[in-house]
This record gives C-alpha cells, structure tokens and sequence, in this order.
C-alpha cells in the first residue's frame, strides 16, 4: 500500500478509516509536512509505528501515482512537476 495519498480527495471511504484530507493536493514542501503530519496523528499508525520495525520504500504516490521519468499522469501541471517532486522528496 501507499504510505500517503497525494490527491485532494481519497481513494477510499473517509467515514470508514475515520480521515478526511486536510487542504488541497500538496505541491509545496509545507503542503507535505501538513500531509505527513495528518497521516502521523493517527492513532493506529502511531501504534503500528510503535509496534514493530518499518521498512519503507520510494513510491510514486507521494508526488503523482503513474508518473515516469520526469512526466505527471496529468500533464496539465506539467511545468511545476520538477518543484513538487523536489518538495515532495
């Protein structure tokens, strides 16, 4: 699974894992820590954290899910990809 979801809205039902997305899609290095920040607060991953070791690995998600070399899924945005992917990483 991914660790966070970059998109404004989830993938999943809010009313059922109990989060809703503060703000929109980050793009800047602040957008992200309010996003990791978010997904940190929660109980459960904070046990899970607690609980055993993590060994965690780079994925797409963080930035755009699907992009490749240097090109967003959507390329609409396509000329401030590079400084999301700098902020994101």
């Amino acid at each position: 699974g991914d660790y966070i979801y970059e998109g404004g809205g989830l993938p999943f039902d809010a009313d059922v894992v109990g989060r809703e997305h503060l703000g929109d899609e980050p793009t800047t290095l602040d957008d992200y820590r309010i996003r990791y920040g978010q997904y940190k607060s929660d109980p459960l991953l904070q046990a899970s954290h607690a609980a055993c070791p993590w060994f965690v690995i780079w994925d797409d998600h963080e930035v755009e899910n699907n992009y490749a070399e240097g090109t967003p899924q959507d390329a609409a945005d396509a000329a401030g990809f590079q400084d999301r992917r700098f902020a994101a990483y």
